[in-house]
């Protein structure tokens, strides 16, 4: 599954020396804009028929976060 994610925050993030791991702030590593997080999000949901509730959402850092919701949610 976090390959699956890291290709997708590979898409979304500007910075392509940027070495994306499960410990990447999506925020404070990626630097991602609030439209930009929430339009990766939107795909990563689309793509695994999946809703993340915001609640939840809300708690995600990291991209290992982000896999750890995902794959609970599966």
């Amino acid at each position: 599954m976090f390959e699956t994610i890291l290709k997708l925050a590979e898409k979304y993030c500007e910075d392509p020396s940027l070495e994306l791991d499960r410990d990447t702030s999506v925020v404070m590593d990626m630097e991602l804009s609030s439209m930009s997080i929430f339009s990766m999000i939107s795909e990563l949901e689309d793509s695994l028929n999946i809703r993340i509730p915001e609640r939840i959402l809300l708690r995600v850092d990291t991209l290992g976060d982000l896999c750890d919701v995902v794959e609970s949610l599966m």
